[in-house]
């Protein structure tokens, strides 16, 4: 039977994708965590040839910079200053041709993954993670480029590289205000470990933690995303073993019903529904009916309950929808169902424990209904075969028989619609022989239905070639943005009723479902994504040296970044105060580690705490400091980094492979830090003091080194324990150049410590193109800008997109001004945009 699974799963046909790991260091010496992708270990199949591409040859220069601050009368002195790419006059034609000798064996085609006939493989190259910082391209191409031979393009060459590359891709996307329908790609999604978990939870009542038995999730962006993720036999595996387990588990917990004395059509009807997602198709009620005929009671439910949970319709998010001109050119079937108004419920005979009566060769009654004349009658039966054979059954009403064919053991469903009955006829059954068993019977008047399309003026506006989410695929992607699980009673029942198709009825659900306790859960998990900070349970430190740095307080920083967020999204604070701020909220055991008084009595009693010194602002929780931190020491790299990145949304290019002088810069920092007499800060601008180091450290990296008040487990600290146990003064003194932009070495805002440096960045510019970068990116799934592509993973945004998330960004920042800076404002504008539903092949 376990082969079956691998064999289900791969017919969803995914393309497998491994996930980047964001790397923080292991170790004291690490200075190269600084990029936020790996390189990917797959290559796709596309044929890519060698062509030379036409480009202008007017010169690339860098982008110019705004002051922000006071100007810097001296640069920093980290290294050397080495070439610059401002030096020279590039010109991009010239810088083709260079890249078709020298980089195109490398890269391929515009930097694109690709595998040539002859089966090379190339690297990708992101030439939109290089639009704010052609420094740091130009010096790697003047240093590093080609691999074989980095001496065959330096200076003018490598300029002239870097100004070719930089032509790849626009700065600046703007939004078509014309055009009325934006459009996201088509894709299917497996559901991430957490998503996976919370649906168990609330559809089965799953009641213990198996996301440690899953296989870790891909990201892009710092955010979990399968959707470029695979089941092949690993993952398969794991997968079946873990439904074998569940299946134990509900059996023995009778979840999320008894089945032992059967259940097929609870199964079929109410519960595999919500786990697909969606109403099954004919062939989906006949095979787990069939699963159900095949054995019995608790060992039948076991058989399907593994099938279900290793089936892709549970396992994937569709979002591939119907297409438009097929929508409108379709008239819905209209059909007729029972009026809510005035159905009721008769049950004939004595039930037994399974819920069936038994009816011997006759059973009947008058029941008290109001009969309309066009009425829908449904039941069960269940049969016993004699001799090979089922009994003859039949139904009436009057004077009107409706036969019921019997093939199987399994309850069969029926759904009669009597037209012409009124008065008070006797309703009976017949069955020979004497094999039969009736569930309760429904009466209900019949009501014509004829479902909704959707909102036809929209539809008619879009483009006919595209896809529209159908309500099902709509209410799963809304369920699962808004609360990481399944959709509830509530949006399914929209689903099922025609109650999803309008701006209105949409924005009902949103504001619901963003209100509702898995809502509140989810928006503390996107702020534990976006800083990074859940890893802080993984900030493992010598118990000897910390003994009050336990798992609680590990788990309990991790929550305070989740509380501190949602605190400022559902109490209307304005979004800068998650930076500038001069409160937190803390639990009983954080408080106590933190030596500050917040009143709460236990570990779930959170309570905000005002006006505070030291801490206030996302930056001074232990959480961020110890996340970005090394066991033994400080990581005040990874700390500028993760500030210019998740917080500026600012990118940082990884560091360069050639370091001649590495060894010898470490040798020397590791003397003096082992002496005693060296800080964290000292020990990491010992290491950086180079040429090669230069580019990235001298003005983006190392005068952010002023966040030294807090140590590696997240307390303040005003001195700096030395190795041999003398304290040595701490310098948090920094300088944030280029707060506009990253390649302004003119400009810095000065600031001491971490506080003052999160309260430095509260009002930047860059903080808000930042929180709807990262907004999208949580609730679509996508990059917003070419900037924000993660090339090893994505493909580049083609213009289209990149206008339709221009629009979606413009709405976001109008939204954002009009309600004090409301997170929650600028985050269901961005849900309610047309692009979630509306989908384009990719």
């Amino acid at each position: 039977m376990r082969k079956i699974v691998p064999l289900a799963l791969a017919s969803a046909m995914m393309t497998a994708c491994v996930g980047p790991v964001e790397e923080t260091g292991s170790s004291s010496s690490d200075t190269t965590a600084v990029s936020s992708s790996s390189q990917p270990t797959t290559t796709s199949s596309t044929t890519t040839t060698s062509s030379t591409t036409t480009v202008s040859s007017s010169s690339v220069t860098p982008p110019s910079s705004s002051s922000v601050a006071a100007t810097s009368s001296s640069a920093p002195t980290t290294g050397g200053t080495g070439p610059q790419y401002s030096n020279f006059s590039p010109d991009a034609l010239a810088g083709a041709t260079q890249y078709e000798q020298h980089c195109f064996g490398c890269h391929g085609t515009k930097g694109v993954v690709a595998t040539l006939p002859g089966g090379d493989a190339k690297t990708p190259l992101n030439a939109a993670a290089f639009l704010d910082d052609p420094q740091s391209l130009f010096f790697r191409s003047h240093a590093e480029m080609p691999l074989v031979s980095p001496t065959d393009c330096q200076d003018q060459c490598a300029a002239d590289v870097t100004a070719y590359i930089l032509t790849w891709v626009s700065a600046v996307a703007s939004c078509d205000m014309e055009k009325a329908i934006g459009y996201s790609p088509r894709r299917l999604r497996i559901l991430t470990v957490a998503e996976y978990q919370n649906t168990l939870e609330d559809l089965l009542g799953l009641d213990y933690d198996l996301r440690d038995e899953l296989l870790l999730d891909g990201s892009k962006g710092g955010f979990p995303d399968n959707s470029t993720a695979n089941v092949d036999n690993n993952r398969a595996d794991k997968f079946w073993d873990i439904a074998e387990s569940i299946a134990d588990w509900a059996v023995e917990n009778e979840k999320p019903f008894s089945c032992a004395n059967g259940c097929v059509d609870e199964f079929v009807t109410s519960f595999l529904p919500r786990m697909f997602r969606r109403p099954l198709t004919q062939a989906e009620q006949t095979h787990y009916e069939d699963m159900f005929a095949s054995a019995t009671g608790e060992d039948a439910f076991k058989f399907a309950l593994i099938n279900v949970l290793t089936s892709p319709q549970f396992l994937y998010r569709s979002e591939l929808g119907d297409k438009v001109s097929d929508l409108l050119a379709t008239e819905p079937e209209p059909y007729y169902r029972p009026d809510p108004d005035t159905q009721v419920t008769i049950t004939f005979g004595d039930l037994g424990d399974d819920g069936f009566a038994h009816a011997g060769y006759y059973i009947g009654q008058t029941p008290s209904y109001a009969w309309t004349g066009n009425d829908i009658i449904s039941f069960q039966v269940k049969a016993r075969a004699s001799n090979g054979s089922y009994p003859v059954i039949s139904f009436a009403v009057g004077n009107e028989t409706f036969p019921l064919e019997i093939t199987s053991d399994r309850p069969h469903t029926f759904r009669i619609n009597v037209e012409g009955v009124t008065g008070s006829p006797h309703v009976k059954f017949n069955s020979q022989p004497d094999q039969l068993w009736i569930s309760p019977l429904t009466f209900g008047g019949a009501v014509l239905y004829t479902p909704e399309r959707g909102d036809l003026a929209k539809m008619e506006q879009a483009d006919p070639n595209s896809y529209m989410l159908d309500p099902f695929e709509y209410a799963t992607l809304l369920s699962y943005t808004l609360t990481g699980s399944a959709p509830d009673d509530i949006l399914w029942d929209a689903a099922m009723n025609d109650g999803l198709h309008y701006e209105e009825q949409v924005r009902a659900q949103v504001e619901r479902l963003i209100d509702s306790p898995r809502g509140r859960q989810q928006m503390g998990a996107m702020a534990g994504y976006w800083f990074g900070t859940d890893d802080v349970i993984n900030a493992t430190r010598d118990p000897a040296l910390f003994p009050n740095y336990t798992e609680a307080v590990q788990e309990s920083m991790a929550e305070e970044v989740r509380q501190l967020f949602r605190e400022v999204f559902y109490n209307d604070r304005p979004f800068e105060s998650l930076y500038n701020g001069d409160f937190t909220v803390l639990n009983k055991t954080l408080s106590d580690y933190y030596g500050i008084n917040s009143g709460a009595t236990d570990d779930n009693d959170w309570r905000v705490v005002e006006n505070l010194d030291k801490r206030g602002g996302i930056i001074t929780t232990g959480a961020f400091m110890s996340t970005y931190s090394h066991p033994d020491k400080t990581a005040p790299i990874i700390r500028a980094v993760r500030i210019r990145e998740d917080m500026l949304c600012q990118h940082i290019s990884p560091p360069p492979i050639v370091e001649s002088d590495r060894e010898e810069l470490l040798a020397k920092a590791n003397a003096d830090y082992e002496s005693g007499m060296s800080t964290s800060r000292e020990y990491y601008e010992t290491i950086t003091d180079s040429e090669a180091c230069y580019s990235c450290h001298a003005y983006k990296i190392n005068p952010l080194f002023g966040t030294e008040d807090f140590n590696q487990v997240g307390q303040w600290r005003d001195t700096q324990k030395g190795a041999t146990g003398l304290d040595l003064p701490i310098n948090n003194e920094g300088k944030l150049y280029g707060p506009d932009n990253i390649n302004d070495e003119n400009n810095f805002i000065p600031f001491n410590g971490a506080k003052d440096l999160s309260k430095a960045i509260a009002d930047l510019p860059g903080t808000e193109e930042c929180l709807i970068e990262k907004g999208f990116r949580f609730v679509a799934g996508m990059p917003i800008k070419v900037s924000a592509v993660d090339a090893a993973f994505e493909p580049p945004l083609n213009d289209e997109q990149k206008s339709d998330y221009a629009c979606v960004a413009n709405q976001a920042k109008t939204s954002f001004s009009s309600s004090n800076r409301s997170v929650r404002a600028m985050f269901t504008e961005m849900v309610m945009q047309d692009l979630l539903r509306y989908r384009k092949a990719k």
